[in-house]
């Protein structure tokens, strides 16, 4: 029993996933994925002939671009280009910390990268000093733009996780659009606060790029606790399958057969499914087959990595 905790942590850490292929294959994702939004944030902030676009204009082209961004990559890494969103979809145990981690640093790099590219493609001319870098209205304070970042992040990783909830069956329309949706309304009533960022990466590559940081700590704690406090409530209060075991099972994980559930529920495939009615992937429909076979057991089905591992052993 000793002897096999380390490797239970190693596994619920998420070490394992460095073996991986498929997780580089997750993390480019992650990058291409962020350097659209934030190049496209750019070229939103670019002054042409002194005429700014509106809120109405802000707030569609951000909908529409997160939509098209999750419609393209939701089946590679899960589409979260966002650390914010990582950091819940790791509390949620859809995914594993160290998974987590490396999503946030690709994210951050995607949109430095994206920053880049529009400074070099944008007149000279056109590229104020603060070039697409979020500020806080000069009548809120910090405290404010905190609580405003967070009630924003709140709705949109709200809407994600009711989005990928598995335990509902009422969901026909198109994910995709939902979020999206929830993303141009947090700039309809947000941005005139904070710009409404809801993204820590997309704050820090133009951040880093124009080398302003007035208020910078706001745009990473307010949508880390508004992501925080949405998936602790939807994934064990509000979603149709959130018991009071599951929450003990997530945060007390004290005996082994809790431990084991943690487990189970980290080794689900980071890429959680948006389109309902869809099949899993031809890895993870072969890992629940050779489970089934070599255990005989109802076990939901493994993830790749945990497949070859077995693979591993048994040769």
């Amino acid at each position: 029993m000793v002897t096999k905790t380390p490797r239970r942590i190693a596994r619920t850490i998420g070490l394992h996933e460095f073996r991986n292929r498929r997780f580089y294959r997750d993390l480019l994702s992650e990058v291409i994925g962020t350097m659209i939004l934030v190049f496209v944030s750019c070229a939103l902030s670019a002054h042409w002939e002194g005429k700014h676009p509106s809120i109405v204009q802000i707030s569609l082209a951000a909908g529409i671009c997160i939509a098209t961004i999750v419609w393209c990559l939701a089946n590679a890494s899960g589409s979260h280009i966002n650390p914010a969103i990582s950091i819940a979809f790791a509390i949620a145990g859809h995914i594993t910390p160290v998974r987590a981690l490396c999503y946030s640093i690709s994210q951050c790099l995607g949109a430095l990268l994206a920053v880049v590219f529009a400074k070099a493609l944008t007149p000279a001319t056109l590229i104020g000093p603060y070039f697409a870098v979020n500020r806080l209205n000069p009548l809120i304070t910090p405290g404010q733009g905190v609580g405003m970042e967070a009630v924003c992040t709140f709705l949109l990783t709200f809407t994600v996780f009711a989005t990928v909830d598995q335990s509902r069956h009422d969901l026909h329309g198109s994910g995709p659009l939902a979020i999206g949706l929830s993303v141009s309304l947090t700039h309809l009533f947000g941005f005139e606060y904070t710009g409404s960022a809801i993204n820590p990466a997309r704050t820090l590559g133009p951040a880093i790029i124009a080398n302003k940081w007035d208020d910078h700590w706001v745009y990473w704690v307010g949508p880390i606790l508004g992501s925080v406090v949405a998936v602790l409530l939807y994934q064990y209060v509000i979603a149709g399958d959130a018991t009071p075991a599951k929450a003990k099972a997530a945060f007390c994980c004290n005996s082994g057969e809790q431990m084991n559930e943690l487990e189970n529920d980290i080794a689900k495939p980071a890429a959680s499914n948006i389109y309902k009615g869809s099949k899993p992937s031809l890895v993870a429909s072969f890992g629940e087959e050779y489970q089934s076979l070599k255990n005989d057991k109802n076990d939901k089905y493994l993830g790749d990595t945990e497949l070859t591992e077995i693979a591993t052993s048994d040769a």
